[in-house]
């Protein structure tokens, strides 16, 4: 017996934009962050954005990783 929500909640038309919202969002968070980072000179901040816009799962998890003020 399966559930119809379990099979509407997995289906390729509800959990693709899902998932592309979320990396949207976190994109979104990462940029925002950079943005306000006042430890980081323009340079460095433009060298983040090229990197997170590129690649932006891969660069917004290495950002959130490595900043400072954890």
């Amino acid at each position: 017996m399966t559930l119809p929500l379990a099979d509407i909640a997995w289906s390729e038309e509800f959990a693709f934009p899902l998932l592309h919202l979320g990396v949207l969002v976190v994109w979104a968070y990462t940029l925002a962050d950079l943005f306000k980072n006042p430890s980081l000179s323009g340079s460095a901040k433009a060298m983040w954005i090229v990197i997170i816009v590129l690649f932006p799962i891969v660069g917004s998890v290495v950002y959130l990783s490595v900043r400072e003020d954890w």
